[in-house]
């Protein structure tokens, strides 16, 4: 098959990457709505990271820069959406946002940075300047995302928080 989880995990690192519209732009601009979150940049290989990793994985190499983003392939389903083709069907892509907290007891406020990464990823995808993006490769994102924040726990540099976006794709492919 022609690359197809690789084309939408190329599509959502390009979008958090962009400085212009990407989720680069979007978060220094919203974290001063939020008390006591900083603004940070998204830097592929210090904090974003691409396949079915965990922080507490990319802990043991000493290599954890928080908060990190994790970008892979959950699943795909060639249901035939438009036929004939290769591939057409649904694609799931989770980008998995990994918060720390340095605080030697838990914090008093965990959902700040939380509300902070939603909005910047809302913005980034959903904002309706870039609806129906297009990626010119069969893939189209329709705006439709869900997230779910796990619970705190120990990890990381004290404390640590999972935050799952999952993202749904259509993809139709005529193959080679």
């Amino acid at each position: 098959m022609p690359q197809i989880s690789y084309i939408a995990r190329a599509f959502v690192q390009e979008r958090l990457l962009d400085a212009e519209t990407g989720f680069n732009y979007w978060f220094p601009f919203v974290a001063p709505d939020y008390q006591d979150v900083a603004a940070f940049q998204l830097v592929q290989g210090t904090n974003l990271f691409i396949g079915a990793l965990t922080a507490p994985l990319i802990d043991q190499s000493g290599n954890a820069t928080y908060p990190m983003c994790i970008l892979s392939s959950a699943k795909g389903s060639n249901n035939n959406i438009v036929t004939p083709n290769e591939f057409a069907g649904p694609l799931i892509t989770n980008v998995d946002w990994w918060i720390g907290f340095y605080d030697s007891a838990p914090p008093a406020d965990t959902e700040s940075l939380g509300d902070a990464i939603e909005d910047a990823m809302y913005e980034t995808f959903n904002n309706a300047e870039y609806y129906g993006l297009e990626t010119g490769t069969g893939l189209t994102y329709n705006g439709e995302m869900d997230f779910t924040r796990g619970p705190v726990q120990q990890g990381g540099p004290n404390w640590i928080q999972l935050i799952r976006f999952t993202m749904l794709h259509r993809f139709v492919s005529a193959g080679r």
